[in-house]
């Protein structure tokens, strides 16, 4: 773990109340000490610092954290890890409607196209397709209502399917 994402970029996410409260100890004013892409240390606050106070070192994260978390959850020998989880919190939040453009911006996502993986996850109601097929044809109807056949103009160069 990096004190800081791929892209060395900012980025804020949403947290809730319950998440907040546990942040609200305090946090290592001292910050991390490591120097930032621009040559400057690193003084902002730690919200999980080592035992010493600095940045954590990661080369024994998964033996120290991970693992011990994994099995205490029933999940060890899954193959889970910490990319797994920020893939279920992304698959998650499609899966509740949250439109790709907001959760590429949550991820840091440069390109949507990278977010579009999701994209299958997205709720599958189809009412809001229906309700516009609906709206095209009301009006553009022949014949006698039982056999009403929608009439539409042919697109120049299209090609029949039989």
């Amino acid at each position: 773990m990096k004190p800081y994402p791929k892209s060395r970029k900012q980025r804020r996410v949403p947290l809730l109340p319950w998440a907040v409260r546990g942040l609200s100890r305090p946090i290592n004013p001292t910050g991390c000490g490591l120097d930032h892409e621009d040559g400057s240390r690193c003084r902002d606050g730690l919200v999980f610092p080592s035992p010493r106070g600095g940045a954590r070192d990661d080369r024994n994260f998964f033996r120290r954290v991970m693992h011990p978390a994994l099995k205490e959850a029933g999940l060890a020998g899954t193959g889970a890890t910490i990319h797994n989880l920020r893939h279920t919190y992304a698959s998650w939040l499609v899966q509740d409607g949250v439109p790709l453009a907001r959760v590429a911006a949550l991820l840091g996502h440069a390109s949507i196209t990278t977010t579009e993986i999701y994209a299958h996850l997205a709720p599958t109601t189809h009412a809001d397709v229906e309700a516009a097929v609906k709206d095209t044809f009301v009006g553009q109807t022949r014949g006698n209502a039982s056999t009403d056949v929608p009439q539409h103009s042919p697109i120049q160069g299209a090609q029949h399917i039989a």
